[in-house]
């Protein structure tokens, strides 16, 4: 193009409906925005009820019905054209606008780019009208409304939208991701609208993609739209108003630290009951969370802001999505003070992610109806590959295969060092640690006449028990049982020991994997056997001289803290004239024979204990600080507090012993610790699980001895494949 040429070209005035065009298309950028101007207008008209109905994304059909307050047949003529509106007349009204639409500009530019039909009722009339517009002027040009049967309120359907821009349309490729813009406008303006029922479906769907209803909650409609995540971790938030820089307060729902999110989910932020985006606020609680959550996670934000319209420009973007008020650094100062307040009151309560067994298995587990067999004749499914399992929990390991045949009671010999001891004070939390210590130190070793008792076992007939405290302490197992935990261990498949100091160990249900202490896990075991088992154990013999109980309490003794009182010989004698007294009730009842001493000395020799699993002896070691808490820890007044101490007791003793992980320098020291790990291993692994699938009653007090921590869904999001 010459000089000359360009020289000659003159300005000229763009046509009307070029303009319109281009307006429109700088109001109506996607379909969402179409029905975000459509959703706002129902809203305005006092409606309590909206049904929406999308087809391809909102391109091919984007229809909104509501029963709001509906439309005069005598406006319908106009209904289309730009800057018309029922809610502005001047200027100066904008400073105290309180409804969503103003300008007039929404119905209009939704008409320069597609092909609009209206049916509207208002109360007075007796039927509803239709007109259909094109290019802000009703079609066919001077067209009556036409006389349709309706219900009170109005219907916009929206076809064909941007038949008259192929560019725009080529950009909108994906129709799912438009419709998910489509749902995530509608839910953020669900959450807003409390006592509004709202629905969103795809077309030719039988059920809503969306459905609110009317009486929900803010935090019901927020587990609507988003998730029980988020919902069961949300804090309201209160900030009071400063009238001083126009703030008139804000309230809203917040998570708390527990909850964050790898999605970030932009703050749904009302500014005087309009969604909008505001930077320097979203900002601001971003990096209130920042101190709360670890980087990279997100949180989720909803406020409802209220501002003195006469500090709010509600006019500077064509979407609206945008606003601008006075004192805003001020009110996202505020704003952020009481939201970091809020969460430092509750930060103290935090948890992290490692999650209880409860909710995932209430939900996975109970809540799952069984699938009832048909007779007709179905090709299966193939399953997705994080879906399958592929562990049989009745299925024998290889290992238990090709062991060798060992004496059916394992002989424990004794290992006692400060670490041991230091390793069961982690067992205090379920009451296994002695108050001082439970077990003997390696000094002590050659005084104790443990290392001696080998038992043997015999058997007993079965006599049935008919004490009302030992049934009432069953019924007490059976009301707390949890069946989902019971399940879990009634299915699961044992993976492996993770770490024998704290006594944790790794089990695989369906697709998820755990920890379970299995420490507590055992004592509860223990527990039921003896309640079960009842004055009917099988016997576990210990050597014929027995063992002198007296010397049993002795080193328990010498193992208390200096700053405990010493217990004198009197003392001592004491405790073993009370167990003597009752020592027709401990062999009747739980087979621990004890037998006046030969030397005539006033000691006890016992002679046998209960045996409450075949194939595993309990830790020998531990058989003075049980003596001791059966003298110092059981009330022998009260029938039902002694015998279920007793058991409580008898199933702490059973507990497998802790052993140190890191194995030392010294060598020997070090082959006898590995021993002693795979010999663990195998009990852990061949008798106790085992036992725990067979016998075990789950407790709810048990929900927290077992955390869920991976899941083969949540593995193949991370590597995309098993």
């Amino acid at each position: 193009m010459t000089d000359n040429s360009s020289g000659s070209r003159r300005i000229q005035r763009l046509e009307e409906h070029v303009v319109n065009r281009i307006a429109a298309g700088e109001i109506i950028i996607a379909p969402n925005n179409a029905l975000k101007e459509l959703l706002e207008n129902s809203i305005d008209a006092g409606s309590t009820s909206i049904d929406i109905v999308v087809k391809d994304g909102g391109i091919k059909l984007l229809q909104i019905t509501d029963n709001g307050c509906g439309i005069n047949k005598a406006d319908l003529p106009i209904l289309c054209n730009r800057h018309t509106t029922s809610k502005l007349q001047t200027f100066e009204d904008l400073s105290s606008i309180a409804t969503y639409g103003f300008r007039g500009e929404a119905l209009a530019s939704i008409s320069y780019i597609s092909h609009l039909t209206v049916t509207t009722k208002v109360e007075e009339e007796t039927t509803a009208w239709r007109t259909k517009y094109l290019q802000g002027e009703v079609t066919p040009a001077g067209a009556a409304p036409r006389a349709v049967a309706g219900k009170r309120g109005t219907q916009i359907t929206v076809e064909d939208l941007f038949f008259n821009m192929p560019s725009r349309l080529r950009s909108l490729k994906n129709k799912n991701e438009e419709f998910v813009k489509i749902l995530d406008v509608v839910g953020k303006y669900a959450i807003r609208s409390e006592g509004i029922a709202i629905s969103c479906k795809r077309s030719g769907d039988t059920h809503p993609s969306l459905a609110i209803q009317k009486e929900m909650s803010v935090v019901d409609r927020i587990r609507a739209v988003y998730n029980s995540d988020i919902a069961s971790e949300l804090l309201e938030i209160e900030i009071p108003g400063d009238e001083s820089i126009g703030f008139q307060g804000a309230s809203g729902r917040i998570t708390n630290a527990n909850y964050s999110s790898k999605k970030s989910i932009p703050p749904i932020l009302f500014i005087n009951s309009r969604l909008v985006a505001c930077e320097p606020l979203r900002k601001s609680l971003i990096q209130v969370y920042g101190t709360y959550l670890p980087k990279g996670r997100y949180p989720f934000i909803y406020l409802d802001i209220k501002i003195n319209p006469h500090n709010v420009d509600v006019n500077v973007h064509p979407t609206k999505r945008e606003v601008r008020f006075l004192y805003e650094d001020e009110i996202v100062e505020k704003i952020s003070a009481i939201t970091e307040e809020t969460l430092r009151k509750v930060d103290s309560s935090r948890s992290y992610q490692t999650q209880s067994v409860l909710p995932g298995l209430s939900q996975t587990y109970i809540d799952t109806p069984t699938r009832q067999p048909t007779t007709s004749k179905q090709t299966p499914s193939k399953p997705y590959e994080y879906k399958m399992v592929r562990t049989d929990s009745r299925q024998q390991s290889l290992t238990s295969l090709f062991k060798a045949q060992q004496p059916s009671t394992p002989s424990r010999p004794q290992r006692l060092s400060q670490q041991e001891e230091e390793g069961d004070e982690e067992g205090q939390r379920e009451g296994e640690q002695h108050p001082e210590s439970e077990e003997t130190s390696s000094s002590d070793k050659q005084k104790t006449p443990l290392s001696s008792a080998e038992p043997n076992l015999t058997l007993r007939e079965f006599k049935p028990v008919k004490l009302a405290s030992i049934k009432s302490l069953r019924s007490a197992v059976e009301a707390s049982a949890h069946a989902s935990l019971t399940k879990l261990f009634s299915e699961h498949t044992f993976v492996g020991i993770v770490d024998y100091f704290r006594r944790l160990a790794a089990v695989q249900h369906k697709v998820k994997l755990f920890l379970v202490d299995y420490a507590a896990i055992s004592s509860e075991l223990f527990y039921q056997i003896g309640l079960s088992e009842f004055s009917n154990f099988d016997t576990l013999g210990l050597a014929d001289s027995g063992i002198s109980v007296k010397e049993l309490l002795t080193i328990a003794i010498d193992e208390l803290p200096k700053e405990h009182n010493q217990p004198d010989d009197q003392a001592i004698q004491s405790m073993i004239a009370q167990l003597g007294s009752f020592a027709e009730m401990l062999q009747e009842y739980f087979n621990i024979t004890l037998e006046p001493s030969s030397s005539n000395d006033g000691d006890l020799t016992l002679k046998t204990l209960p045996l409450f699993l075949r194939g595993y002896t309990p830790p020998m070691s531990k058989l003075p600080a049980f003596f001791y808490k059966l003298c110092t820890r059981v009330d022998w007044e009260d029938e039902t507090q002694c015998l279920d101490q007793i058991l409580r007791e008898l199933s702490l003793f059973y507990i497998p012993e802790s052993l140190p992980d890191d194995l030392p320098d010294d060598p020997d020291e070090a082959a006898e610790i590995s021993r002693l790990q795979e010999e663990t291993s195998e009990i852990v692994s061949d008798i106790l699980f085992p036992a725990f699938q067979k016998r075990l009653i789950a407790p709810k007090a048990l929900t927290d001895r077992v955390v869920e921590i991976a899941n083969l869904p949540g593995l193949y999001r991370v590597f995309e494949r098993c």
